[in-house]
């Protein structure tokens, strides 16, 4: 049986914003890109 939204762990009290947190997620970001074939997004959006 899975379990339910309530008994899966959301927390391990480590805060997930940290900059070693934003690093890791531009390169994640950045190779799956890269890998499939995309262009460099721009970073701002003006409007």
């Amino acid at each position: 049986m899975a379990p339910t939204q309530d008994e899966l762990s959301y927390d391990n009290g480590i805060p997930m914003e940290s900059w070693r947190h934003t690093c890791q997620m531009d390169l994640l970001i950045s190779t799956t890109h890269a890998e499939r074939g995309f262009e460099a997004v721009p970073s701002e959006v003006g409007g």
